[in-house]
């Protein structure tokens, strides 16, 4: 209804970044969200984030323009919670209707513009810039469309993305035939790989003290997630030389109960592991049920642009906001209409 022009997506007033998905489960929109917000601090820029909050208990839209980290995970979702862990004072708004919470979080006149997580489908939100991850760790993501695939809707959707970008490069061998069908269905568009990589390991019984992950090597760990795409963790930790020798898969954004984590550290002290190791999207619904004494450790992750794709997809950025920016006297960015 909305490419056909029938329905009318709503402007923001201020630029949308989105950054979405074709493919069922995780893709790293997270750590790419969290990319793109760094590229915008380098720039001088605050960008707001919008996110549905998935799972989240608390049922009414929440505007953050100044960050709060004391709200509990509950209320606003593990994806935002875990945002503003690292960055306190970033601006969330997190509602169901994203365009409507797009709207309010603009209005408040402390962003220079949005990113919306997990908004590729979201057509009610006019965008500047469609950025679309495809997870190269999943065989046959391209297949098929949902319930006989994993896809959310057919490979020609991606000519409505402006940057393609495939995720997870490093964990895979077959991403130069995922790269091949995305150039044939979307010839002419920008095209970046990106790698997962892990860049600390966290404490969480030690104020959040982060370790170097040479310290984790060759230690015996049971692994324990809930996230979109589980393989992937796994093969990280292994990749990082760690031994997995107890594993725990929950849904994505599965809410943790003390019975869990009785469960988990009973296994970790039966299996002699060294430590238990999880998310950082996990970490922040499992640090209020943990044991004062259990070895948890989560595993930072970051994003690695191949060659020169971290300044492409920067020129991208500035280049749209560019575009609805104007730069007065004062040398400071703001909105014209």
């Amino acid at each position: 209804m909305y490419e056909s022009g029938a329905l009318k997506s709503m402007d923001a007033g201020i630029p949308v970044i989105s950054v979405g998905n074709l493919t069922l489960g995780g893709s790293g929109k997270t750590p790419f969200v969290m990319e793109i917000m760094a590229q915008a601090r380098e720039m001088g820029l605050r960008l707001g984030l919008v996110t549905r909050g998935y799972g989240r208990k608390g049922k009414y839209p929440v505007i953050l323009p100044n960050g709060s980290p004391d709200l509990k995970v509950e209320q606003i979702g593990d994806e935002a919670a875990m945002i503003l862990c690292k960055s306190p004072k970033a601006a969330v708004a997190i509602g169901k209707k994203k365009s409507l919470a797009a709207r309010d979080l603009a209005k408040t006149r402390v962003v220079d513009a949005l990113v919306i997580d997990d908004g590729f489908q979201h057509l009610a939100l006019r965008r500047d810039l469609d950025v679309v991850l495809f997870d190269c760790s999943v065989a046959n993501v391209h297949d098929r469309v949902f319930p006989a695939g994993a896809l959310r809707e057919g490979m020609c959707a991606l000519k409505r993305a402006d940057v393609i970008v495939l995720t997870k490069w490093n964990l895979t061998s077959h991403g130069s035939n995922l790269e091949k069908i995305v150039k044939d269905n979307a010839p002419g568009k920008t095209l970046l790989r990106t790698d997962m990589t892990a860049s600390g390991v966290i404490c969480l019984n030690k104020d959040g003290m982060t370790e170097n992950i040479d310290s984790l090597k060759g230690k015996n760990v049971v692994s324990v997630c809930g996230i979109g795409n589980p393989d992937s963790f796994g093969r990280t930790l292994r990749d990082l030389e760690m031994r997995i020798v107890g594993e725990f898969v929950y849904r994505d954004h599965h809410w943790y109960e003390q019975r869990d984590v009785t469960r988990i550290e009973k296994a970790c002290r039966e299996l002699n592991a060294d430590c238990i190791m999880t998310t950082e999207k996990d970490a922040v619904k499992l640090r209020p049920l943990i044991s004062a004494k259990a070895p948890w450790h989560a595993l930072e992750i970051g994003i690695r642009f191949h060659g020169e794709g971290r300044e492409v997809f920067k020129k991208e950025l500035a280049r749209v906001i560019g575009a609805r920016f104007r730069e007065p006297e004062a040398g400071k960015a703001v909105f014209s209409t």
